[in-house]
């Protein structure tokens, strides 16, 4: 019987198979995405980025884990839909090496019963890149909404004292024309 996270497993392995194949083809789609892109809104370039994200492929969680390094000492902030697909992909392997750590251990007459999951150092690694990332991403996010405040205060301010200043132009106007 398959559980959940078997089916998700399986369905993430076809996944990969299909993106590399995909990585297989993508220069020549890139070079026409560019061209396209120039014309495009903004909204069909994100979902584009997003599609560039799923089509990067790794096929090792130290690579994974590289690139997280990478985007935690980078001075951008990470774009989601990229994280969000480094986390899929590392759990997917995660999963597949630890089913494959059961079936060996079942092949060599081991208990299923007494079968234990041991602590993964990669995983600890990645769960700690991913907390400074949601840290770095909840600090621009707090940046972003301080600035649209102050933002919003001096349009404010600034309507008004528009509307002062022409009801001021049109206290004289009259008065000049009486």
């Amino acid at each position: 019987m398959m559980d959940s996270q078997e089916n998700a497993l399986n369905q993430g392995t076809e996944e990969v198979k299909l993106s590399e194949e995909t990585v297989a083809k993508a220069p020549t789609e890139q070079n026409e995405a560019t061209a396209e892109g120039l014309n495009q809104s903004t909204e069909t370039q994100s979902k584009c980025e997003a599609e560039t994200y799923s089509a990067k492929t790794y096929s090792t969680k130290k690579e994974i884990i590289e690139r997280l390094k990478a985007i935690v000492d980078s001075d951008d902030t990470p774009e989601k839909a990229e994280v969000d697909h480094l986390k899929t992909v590392f759990y997917k392997l995660h999963f597949a090496e630890r089913e494959a750590q059961q079936r060996a251990y079942i092949e060599n007459g081991g208990d299923p019963e007494k079968y234990q999951v041991l602590p993964d150092e990669d995983e600890e690694v990645f769960k700690a890149e991913m907390t400074i990332i949601k840290e770095k991403r909840q600090r621009h996010s707090l940046q972003s909404k301080k600035r649209n405040r102050r933002t919003s205060r001096r349009r404010r301010l600034s309507s008004r004292r528009s509307k002062r200043w022409l009801q001021l132009l049109m206290r004289q106007t009259r008065t000049s024309l009486y």
